[in-house]
């Protein structure tokens, strides 16, 4: 287990790793508990302020966890799931949960395969291999999709080679089966609406992985990515135009029939057109996505009194907001509520 202390000093928030503690004996929370305390201790527990894990049950455990038998030791060392963890959850949570966007992870993943176990595919790739996307770091597969929306042409002329070529029957049989999917107007359009997910999301990935990064310009980096993302559920006309979803006759057919089509198709009482689904589709992404970012960094409010000295906020609300925290007792906040 690596131990991490994060600290002030001369104003600047650092971090330094000070060792790494062989865990692998330790069965329990409060295994682990009794060795942290033992390093906390060095340092002056009474100036510990917060910790922060993963979010495996051992850790994050409310009643058990190594955090909560930490805090019944020391009050003030509010635990936080690691913010770049939580969201990585909320996007496998929210695009996970899609049977479409399963369905072109999987192609992506099939294909980097396809050319991963083949230098002899590979060398007549005119551009770089499709890269292997994680099945749980969400924001990796955000290159995944960045290949495949600019190199899709160089990997569909590649394709047809290996269709055509001197290759056996079962490899040209998966290229012909690639060169199907990836021609589809669904493959074009969830390849485009991916990217600008992922390419809003992960501006907040490398903000809450920064080495400077403070409970305030979280909360911040948080708001903006939420006011992102609500954009974006308003932007399906220009992807659709982008995509040529009005000139594809697979795009104006009847739509896929998923069972959330049918209930598009029974509450409206029609059976709906290519773009009602796609639009559909597209704002169900997008909000998911918003609801479960929401949702994974709801307890993140109980920090906002951080803002206290931001001008544009509202003083008296973020002093209440900071006396019912449990820093609340490290202040003078009569005093400070006069100095502001």
């Amino acid at each position: 287990m690596s131990v991490v202390l994060r600290y002030v000093a001369e104003g600047e928030a650092v971090e330094s790793c000070i060792g790494m503690t062989n865990v692998t004996s330790c069965r329990s929370a409060a295994d682990l508990k009794d060795i942290m305390m033992g390093i906390i201790s060095k340092f002056g527990a009474d100036k510990c302020v917060g910790q922060a894990y993963d979010g495996a049950s051992l850790m994050a455990g409310v009643h058990s966890g190594l955090q909560a038998l930490i805090r019944k030791e020391v009050p003030m060392a509010t635990y936080t799931h690691c913010l770049a963890h939580r969201l990585n959850l909320a996007l496998g949570t929210s695009i996970g949960s899609s049977v479409e966007c399963t369905r072109f992870f999987a192609t992506l993943k099939s294909l980097a395969a396809f050319f991963n176990m083949s230098p002899k595919r590979t060398d007549i790739l005119n551009c770089s291999r499709p890269p292997t996307s994680s099945g749980t770091r969400w924001s990796y597969r955000s290159r995944a999709v960045q290949h495949i929306l600019v190199n899709r042409d160089a990997v569909m002329d590649c394709l047809r080679a290996i269709e055509s070529g001197d290759f056996d029957a079962l490899t040209k049989t998966q290229a012909t089966g690639f060169l199907r999917q990836m021609d589809q107007f669904e493959f074009r359009f969830l390849s485009n609406a991916l990217h600008e997910v992922f390419q809003s999301t992960n501006v907040l990935f490398r903000e809450l992985q920064g080495v400077r990064l403070n409970m305030a310009s979280a909360i911040n980096a948080i708001e903006r990515e939420l006011g992102r993302l609500e954009a974006l559920a308003e932007s399906f006309e220009s992807l659709w135009t982008r995509t040529g979803g009005q000139n594809e006759r697979e795009s104006r057919s009847s739509a896929p029939g998923t069972l959330d089509a049918y209930i598009v198709e029974t509450s409206l009482g029609h059976r709906p057109t290519g773009k009602d689904f796609w639009a559909k589709l597209h704002g169900e992404l997008i909000w998911s996505v918003v609801e479960h970012v929401g949702t994974r960094f709801e307890d993140v409010s109980t920090f906002n009194f951080v803002n206290i000295f931001d001008k544009t906020c509202n003083v008296g609300r973020m002093l209440n907001l900071l006396k019912e925290s449990p820093y609340g007792k490290l202040f003078d906040t009569k005093q400070l509520e006069l100095d502001l």
